[in-house]
């Protein structure tokens, strides 16, 4: 993936479980700190009904990682 991707991430939501892996091309990519903020601005914008689903995205974003 290294090379086709210029920056790769990972997520694991569970311990021991999948792990999802993704990629951006974008010679702009995401800072790390990012991730959290676009997660509250997703929050505020869909407008869950229940806002534990809102706190498990952001609880999600933050397990991001870069893997390169």
């Amino acid at each position: 993936m290294k090379k086709v991707f210029s920056h790769l991430f990972c997520l694991q939501l569970e311990e021991d479980v999948n792990e999802v892996h993704f990629a951006l091309k974008s010679e702009s990519c995401i800072e790390d700190d990012c991730f959290s903020e676009a997660s509250l601005k997703l929050d505020k914008l869909l407008k869950f009904k229940h806002p534990q689903i809102g706190q498990n995205i952001i609880n999600a974003t933050k397990k991001i990682i870069r893997l390169s």
